[in-house]
This record gives structure tokens, C-alpha cells and sequence, in this order.
């Protein structure tokens, strides 16, 4: 077999279709004894030979180049692999240290409402004091003992985590570099997973301080289907003993929402879901006057309520009170 070729450079020309010598090349010539490279002189035209490599050894660089592509994919899949992992284990931590908290403010806000209901039935007893006969000296300390009780049993905005950060002075204030900041990096509520769900954890986050009551009932109809958080704490907003409360909860519901829903009708004893699961659309209307009727029919059988509020599906919010 030749173990060599001699052979002309030449460039084609396509505007004149004229065959050229080239001039001025710089060229390198493998071969099987070596690497050989110099530039031609532009006044000699000098030919160019090449070393042609045999079969054996184009396999063995052709299979070194496969070696080398095969090692690199390798490890960039096991850096990719172990950078996956350790984010996995990071966020797996994250999200343990959340529960962890999560539960530690559920126990912290059962000593609070715990301690407001101490509060109240110290109120209750000044209250009493002040309606016998008492001097008007010890009746201005009992008064202003009081007002400290009222101040202090005052229901509190709470944060959730997820906003935690926020000064919402400067937002009621209409900051509007701080509200273009808080805007562009809008914050995405996430429902917590680890929310008590026993009826004395339930009762502590609805049933405020108790209130004298009005005997002026009202009724409330509401179709439902997610964010069991936000609908909880809208009750806890409008809660009252003589309020009747009946939920619809949407066919389309997750079965968590579903469990947590069935779990609140339970604890609370005016607080009610209808039988019948219709899949309702708020933005067509579809079956959303049923869901309403089935509610009315609900209610009508339970107790006295002097008008109903009708609530569509969504984050409607009403605040009603007995006055």
C-alpha cells in the first residue's frame, strides 16, 4: 500500500472559473512518522505531501477521541446528578425547618388565645365589681385595669411566612417606590401542609373571645373549592355563635381540601356542608344557582337567621356583623 500521495494545491476561482496555485499556505502534514508544517514561498509554489494513516492506526485515534467524549459525558452527567441531589437534600432540609416552625408558632398562638381567654373572663369579673357599688377611686383603677384588658385581648394581624418580609405600614402609606419594588418579585402563597387539623386546634384558630350576644342572625352561602387557609381565616373574621355557615365544596376539589373542609364542618356546630358535590364555574355560571339552592335548603333547617348572604365562587371577601 503507498504510504504517500504527492499532490498540488489548488483554489477555484467561481467569478472566473480559473484554477490558481495557492500562494502563501500555511500547512501542517500528518503522517505516520510524525508532524510536519512550514509556509510556501509565495515566488516558489512548492507541491504538498501528504501521509495518508493507515487503517490501524485511524481506528486507534478514532476510538482515543470516543474515550475521551464517553469520559467527559460521564462526568458531567455525575456532576449533574450529584448537584441535583445535594439541591434535593437542601430543599428537603428547608422544608423540614419550615414544619418545624410552623408547628412552634401553632403552639405559641394556642398560649396566645389561651391567655386572651383568661383575659376576657378577668374583664368579665371587673365588669361585674363595676356594677355594684364600689368607690369612685377603686372604681377609676378597675376601670383603667380594664381598657388594658381590652387593649390587650385585641385581635392582632398576623403575617404568614410567605409575607413576612413586607412593611405594610409603607404600603398603606402608598410608598410607591416601595410598592414598584415589591412588585416586580410579586410573592406566591403556598398553602401550608402541616396545618393542625384537630377540633381544638380548629377552635383556637376560629372562635375569638366570646361576644355578648345580638339575637340578629345571619346566614352565609358559600361555594368553595380551594385555599382552605384563607377561608378559615375569613370565618374567624365574621365568626359569631348566632351566624349560620354553609359551604359548597366544588366536585373539582382536591381531596385534601375536601378532608379539611369535612374536618372544620365537625368541630364547629354551625358551620355546615351540603350532601351533593356539583362541579361548578364561576366564570360561566354553570351550576352555580344549584349550589346556592342546595345551601338555602340546608339552612332553612337550621336555626334562625334573619337574612342570607350569597357568595359566589373565589376570593370574595364580606365582613358582616350582628349590630
Amino acid at each position: 500500500m503507498a504510504t504517500g500521495l504527492s499532490v498540488s494545491l489548488y483554489r477555484f476561482e467561481p467569478s472566473c472559473n480559473i484554477c490558481h496555485r495557492y500562494k502563501g499556505f500555511s500547512w501542517i502534514s500528518w503522517g505516520r512518522t510524525g508532524m510536519y508544517s512550514g509556509t510556501t514561498d509565495p515566488s516558489k509554489p512548492l507541491p504538498m505531501k501528504y501521509h495518508f494513516l493507515s487503517g490501524r492506526h485511524a481506528r486507534r485515534k478514532a476510538f482515543l477521541v470516543l474515550v475521551i467524549l464517553v469520559s467527559i459525558s460521564c462526568f458531567l452527567l455525575y456532576y449533574v446528578v450529584t448537584s441535583l441531589n445535594t439541591h434535593a437534600l437542601t430543599v428537603k432540609a428547608h422544608r423540614q425547618r419550615v414544619a418545624s416552625l410552623e408547628k412552634q408558632i401553632l403552639a405559641l398562638e394556642k398560649e396566645i388565645v389561651l391567655g386572651k381567654r383568661d383575659l376576657y373572663k378577668q374583664n368579665t369579673v371587673i365588669s361585674d365589681a363595676l356594677k355594684s357599688g364600689v368607690p369612685d377611686e377603686v372604681r377609676r383603677q378597675l376601670e383603667q385595669v380594664q381598657r388594658s384588658l381590652h387593649s390587650l385581648a385585641a385581635p392582632r394581624f398576623k403575617h404568614r411566612p410567605e409575607t413576612s418580609h413586607l412593611d405594610c405600614r409603607r404600603l398603606f402609606h402608598k410608598d410607591k417606590r416601595y410598592m414598584a419594588e415589591i412588585g416586580r418579585s410579586r410573592i406566591v402563597l403556598a398553602e401550608s401542609t402541616v396545618l393542625n387539623m384537630d377540633c381544638e386546634s380548629i377552635r383556637l384558630r376560629v372562635l375569638r373571645s366570646p361576644q355578648p350576644l345580638t339575637g340578629y342572625g345571619i346566614a352565609f352561602a358559600r361555594i368553595v373549592h380551594t385555599d382552605y387557609e384563607f377561608l378559615e381565616e375569613q370565618l374567624r373574621a365574621n365568626y359569631s355563635p348566632e351566624n349560620h355557615y354553609c359551604y359548597h365544596v366544588d366536585s373539582k376539589s382536591p381531596t385534601v381540601f375536601k378532608e379539611r373542609m369535612t374536618k372544620l364542618s365537625t368541630c364547629l356546630p354551625n358551620v355546615y356542608l351540603t350532601k351533593d358535590h356539583l362541579e361548578v364555574d364561576g366564570r360561566t355560571g354553570k351550576n352555580v344557582n344549584f349550589a346556592h339552592m342546595a345551601c338555602l335548603k340546608l339552612l332553612e333547617k337550621k336555626g334562625s337567621w334573619q337574612y342570607v348572604v350569597l357568595q359566589q365562587v373565589g376570593r370574595q371577601t364580606r365582613f358582616q356583623n350582628n349590630g
